[in-house]
């Protein structure tokens, strides 16, 4: 075990000219072994007009378009139960998991990834004596599997306690003193908040010393992280994984974002265009499973991140995840600028008397974007005049925008599952 840990910080560390050919040639093998044995990959190629052979460099998957998760669904009822992606028979599999959709996915290349982990987890003060509670799920995903298996390469004793059952988790970790959490950060919040309310001091009564948590979609991570290491005195790590692809990325001990695994191709690509998008750049994250029993070529994940390919302190060559944005679908472009949902929403919030709200994006008369922001009020006897004002102010503090329209509308005007985002200017949108 420890020479294979070796071995990967072999590759992490290796300069990136060398792992560019590396990786140059695992693709060049991998893409001509799907071509003849997952039919996807075949017909994905074969639609494009794309011999295996013009493939030879990380650079060249550009020329294949990417998969969405829904072509997924599709190919697993026409190439049961793995849309044809799976080249080796079912035996030589060691778990599936199953994600919505039903999507059912082969956990491949385990050792190696849960290796990774491991030694990320050591990185920052893991190992033989910690007693560590996982709150994540065990049931049907990998997550919970993975983590646990990880600290217990690392010699921690791992209690599954799974999601849920705060005030439960709360007397496990203060009876069995526990030193180590594994799972989602607001969770942990939310429990030594808990704590707190039943009369507990954290820092006092509890043994907490460090936590693993996954990564969240909509959650301002640096102030949770500041929060939770300076009030409570708990180093945090952060992982980021997906349904489709397992873990992806996780933090090194200099926490300055997420270095990508080994083994797995990252392209960060602006939906809008389809070009790569630059360093620094909102991308969406598109991967390649470099492994021959699960080619999995150009995956278009669905989340929005910005990263940096700068060298990290800690040796390590990969590129870094530096923020997960977003969902595909809830940024879109205008007037040259990107507009975030959750931005809109960021400045809703600071306004009690508004409940709803949804962004219009539109075309003036000479093909200009047009922002119009719809608002439902808690009552509509509300002045709107200073309103307007003070909101349009708000937005363009947050958004980096200047509004054009603000209009309010009757109550009860947004449905349940309405729209956030209307886009009526003709052009297509990142979905």
């Amino acid at each position: 075990m420890e020479q294979r840990i070796m071995e990967l910080k072999k590759l992490e560390t290796m300069p990136v000219e060398e792992k560019e050919r590396y990786y140059n040639q695992q693709l060049q093998h991998v893409i001509q072994y799907a071509y003849q044995n997952a039919p996807p990959v075949k017909e994905k190629l074969d639609s494009a007009g794309i011999a295996p052979a013009q493939i030879r460099t990380i650079k060249d998957l550009e020329m294949i378009p990417v998969t969405k998760k829904e072509e997924i669904v599709d190919l697993q009822k026409k190439y049961p139960p793995f849309g044809g992606y799976v080249t080796k028979p079912m035996e030589e599999l060691q778990w599936v998991h199953i994600s919505p959709g039903p999507i059912y996915t082969p956990i491949i290349n385990l050792e190696a990834i849960i290796e990774g982990a491991a030694s990320a987890l050591g990185d920052i003060g893991f190992g033989k004596g910690d007693i560590v509670i996982n709150t994540t799920g065990y049931h049907l995903v990998v997550a919970g599997l993975g983590l646990d298996l990880a600290l217990r390469i690392m010699g921690a004793t791992v209690i599954p306690s799974g999601p849920g059952n705060t005030e439960l988790q709360i007397e496990i970790m203060r009876h069995m003193k526990v030193t180590g959490f594994g799972g989602f950060v607001r969770f942990l919040l939310t429990i030594m908040e808990k704590a707190e309310e039943l009369g507990y001091d954290f820092r006092r009564d509890f043994a907490l010393r460090h936590a693993v948590v996954l990564g969240e979609i909509g959650v301002d991570f640096p102030s949770i992280r500041k929060r939770i290491e300076e009030k409570y005195g708990v180093n945090l790590m952060q992982l980021y994984g997906t349904a489709d692809l397992g873990l992806v990325a996780l933090e090194c001990g200099q926490k300055s974002g997420m270095h990508l695994v080994e083994g797995l191709v990252a392209e960060f690509v602006d939906p809008l265009t389809g070009k790569r998008a630059q360093p620094g750049e909102p991308g969406e994250l598109v991967a390649t499973i470099l492994h021959e029993t699960y080619p999995l070529i150009r995956l278009a994940t669905g989340d929005l991140v910005r990263w940096t390919d700068e060298p990290c302190p800690c040796g390590r060559t990969s590129p870094r995840l530096m923020e997960i944005l977003g969902r595909v679908g809830e940024v879109t472009k205008v007037k040259g600028m990107f507009l975030w949902i959750r931005e809109v929403e960021q400045v809703v919030a600071k306004f009690p008397q508004i409940s709803k709200s949804q962004v219009v994006l539109s075309h003036d008369s000479r093909g200009r974007d047009v922002l119009t922001l719809r608002l439902e009020l808690v009552e509509e006897s509300i002045g709107t005049e200073k309103l307007s004002q003070d909101f349009g102010a708000a937005f363009q503090g947050i958004c980096r925008l200047r509004l054009d329209k603000v209009e309010f509308v009757t109550k009860g005007a947004f449905p349940e599952g309405y729209q956030k985002l209307v886009d009526e200017r003709g052009i297509r949108k990142w979905e």
